[in-house]
């Protein structure tokens, strides 16, 4: 669908107050479908028109944020490790790097979540190159990319085949 269309159907929406609760969640709905679909142009003019919409936006309401930010950089890592696109490791960079503007990564942050920002926040030269990369960073960034992404590739690692090392014991 165009983002004009999108747009008169979201204004069309919005005509009544009762309707409020519907537009929001269609928006986030909207939201969250271009994140998955990496049409990235869509989702900040889609982000930025919510003004129109009388609408704030709350990154933690977008459904199933986290997943779609770990399937998309995975989905750069199989073309790294299976097609040997290496052009992918610049597209990590810049998922990593709209998701931070966009402070996609906001969430609450935990008792032990907390502890290890303490520690991580002790290593100036990760910070340094955090900040070098993808400008001002929040907790939610760092513990993403500290926990988060080696998680997320751990599994890709152990779950999918390769023809280096037929059996996931050959990884270790």
């Amino acid at each position: 669908m165009d983002l004009d269309q999108l747009f008169y159907r979201l204004k069309s929406r919005n005509s009544s107050i009762d309707k409020k609760e519907l537009l929001e969640k269609a928006y986030y709905e909207e939201l969250s479908k271009y994140l998955k679909s990496g049409q990235y142009d869509n989702f900040k003019n889609l982000f930025n028109a919510s003004i129109d919409f009388n609408l704030f936006i709350d990154v933690r309401k977008i459904p199933n944020r986290f997943e779609i930010i770990s399937q998309l950089l995975i989905s750069c890592i199989e073309q790294i490790s299976a097609g040997y696109q290496t052009s992918s490791l610049g597209e990590i960079v810049d998922i990593l790097r709209f998701c931070n503007e966009y402070n996609l990564f906001d969430k609450e942050i935990s008792i032990s979540e907390k502890k290890t920002l303490e520690i991580r926040k002790k290593d100036k030269l990760f910070l340094a190159n955090l900040n070098d990369l993808f400008g001002k960073i929040s907790n939610s960034f760092i513990l993403f990319v500290y926990k988060v992404i080696p998680r997320d590739l751990y599994r890709y690692f152990m779950n999918m085949p390769s023809e280096y090392f037929p059996d996931r014991d050959g990884l270790i």
